[in-house]
């Protein structure tokens, strides 16, 4: 696969051996959505089309979402979805000191658990560990979920890769999202991500060919035999030679 970009992923750095074809032209572009009731939606700036019906679907996705703490986002990608959260804030360093910083997570982990449990507890909310950790598993609960609707929708588009970031009511779909700014490779491998969209723009240019069924006659005629090839002449049948 050779890709034609503007700009480095994380995944750039693979090296495979054949990279000629397919081609991946990567183009960033922003779409904002408007749902109402999680069933009326309204794509801004997209036009009808395989991409507009990739994107209302993406839009119609369930959003998982820890109230007040934090941003939902997830990445669908080559017909798979993964769920990430994204936060923000003051944390104390290794001297022990307050720095800002932003961290994406992909998994359930100690610090996450940890960090949400702080937020609840400093408004004054009863939350225990056990608690943030069942909010935690519901949220990466369809980490990595493949859809082959979603896939088929992508192929369609020519459009591997989908950021959508919920913002309760709008939402921002990114087509071709710069993945290392997400941390994504803390999910999928350069490797896997490579392998996958190798995978998907070699189904995008052959598509698999449909078997074209031969009769018998036109297989043999194909051959060079006619409707006597396979017939005793009346001599072979009283045994003469």
């Amino acid at each position: 696969m050779k890709i034609k970009s503007k700009f480095r992923d994380y995944y750039d750095g693979v090296n495979p051996l054949h990279a000629e074809e397919p081609l991946f032209v990567r183009e960033t572009k922003k779409f904002t959505v408007i749902t109402s009731f999680g069933k009326r939606i309204n794509v801004l700036d997209a036009l009808d089309g395989p991409l507009k019906d990739l994107l209302e679907k993406i839009s119609l996705y369930p959003v998982y979402s820890l109230v007040n703490f934090g941003d939902a986002f997830d990445v669908f990608f080559c017909g798979r979805q993964f769920s990430g959260h994204h936060i923000s804030g003051h944390f104390k360093d290794e001297a022990d000191q307050y720095v800002y910083k932003e961290k994406w997570f992909w998994r359930p982990c100690p610090e996450f658990t940890e960090h949400l449990v702080g937020v609840r507890r400093s408004f004054n909310r009863k939350f225990s560990d056990k608690d943030a950790q069942a909010q935690i598993d519901t949220w990466f609960k369809q980490q990595g979920h493949k859809d082959q609707q979603l896939l088929d929708l992508q192929l369609a588009a020519v459009t591997p890769i989908v950021l959508r970031r919920h913002h309760f009511g709008t939402g921002e779909l990114t087509i071709n999202p710069i993945l290392k700014a997400f941390d994504f490779a803390k999910i999928l491998r350069p490797e896997q991500a490579w392998q996958e969209l190798a995978m998907f723009f070699g189904t995008v240019v052959m598509p698999e060919r449909n078997t074209v069924q031969i009769s018998d006659k036109d297989r043999h005629a194909q051959h060079g035999f006619d409707k006597r090839s396979f017939r005793r002449t009346a001599k072979q049948l009283r045994g003469e030679t």
